[in-house]
């Protein structure tokens, strides 16, 4: 594409912690933002506020294949960010269905519908799909197995052509993280500590970075003549006890460890491998510890 023409973006879940940061990155870089967001979302709007007047947004769900057609066909767009999932572990176990068709169908609507404008399309993969025998695949959640299945989706059209380029996402949080996540419980947790925080598996270890980073690296993968699959992360983990221990100095007294939180098919430990994606010119700015301290200062 010529220079001077202006990319346009569509960004499937703006609304959401990485779709916020994606919108406000584009816009930095000058590109025209658009943001796909369900109807039942579009009261949820507060990451995005401050961008509002910048950014358009378009009414559509990654279950119906005819709004999905709609969205496309009204931005046009050269790059396509699939943010938007089920992305709750315990809750893929409820809604399994609602997850498969969320996560895995709705790639391939995205895949079909932006097929005439060719455009490129970053899929959301996620450290889940290891589960715990990494660096193989082995799922053991129906959001992992979900993942994986779209992740196996891209690399069969990439091969018939398509640039579709998944980052395996390692856990990114932020100030944004949605309320159910336990980094986000502890975060509000250190704020207003009433009563005991309920928690499960302390020592469940994961590679933390910052999704402002992320996002950037998810932008790199798409500025590549090739389209690849990488891993974004960190390189080290950390157990819960460690994000205790930044975010509530005297957190011991403070717990009470909940039974029914622990997860039956629980993925113990993740660290990735961050060396592709700085083979890229990726650098990451928020340490685990900046990153904790950011969220519960």
């Amino acid at each position: 594409m010529p220079k001077d023409l202006i990319t346009t973006a569509l960004i499937i879940g703006i609304s959401g912690q990485d779709g916020s940061y994606m919108a406000e990155l584009l816009l930095s870089k000058n590109y025209k933002v658009y943001g796909m967001v369900r109807r039942s979302s579009s009261n949820n709007l507060e990451r995005i506020k401050h961008i509002l007047p910048r950014i358009t947004l378009l009414y559509g769900d990654l279950t119906d294949s005819s709004s999905i057609e709609k969205v496309v066909n009204e931005s046009k767009p050269d790059e396509i960010y699939n943010l938007g999932a089920m992305s709750f572990v315990p809750a893929s176990w409820t809604q399994p269905l609602l997850t498969f068709d969320i996560n895995c169908l709705g790639l391939l609507r995205l895949i079909q519908a932006s097929e005439y404008y060719d455009s490129k399309i970053y899929q959301a993969s996620t450290s889940e799909m290891y589960g715990n025998d990494y660096p193989n695949f082995k799922p053991i959640s129906p959001y992992g197995i979900s993942k994986l299945a779209a992740h196996n989706l891209a690399s069969a059209y990439r091969k018939k052509g398509r640039f579709i380029s998944c980052g395996i996402c390692f856990n990114h949080e932020s100030p944004r993280r949605g309320e159910e996540f336990v980094t986000q419980k502890i975060a509000r947790f250190s704020k207003n500590p009433k009563g005991l925080l309920q928690l499960g598996n302390l020592d469940a270890s994961r590679d933390w970075g910052f999704a402002g980073d992320y996002v950037e690296a998810m932008w790199l993968m798409m500025q590549q003549d090739k389209a690849e699959d990488y891993e974004i992360c960190m390189g080290e983990s950390h157990t819960i006890r460690e994000f205790l221990d930044f975010a509530i100095p005297d957190w011991k007294n403070k717990i009470e460890i909940n039974k029914s939180l622990k997860r039956t098919n629980e993925v113990h430990f993740l660290e990735g491998n961050p060396s592709k994606i700085r083979g890229i010119g990726w650098e990451p700015h928020i340490s685990f510890k900046k990153l904790v301290r950011m969220m519960c200062g």
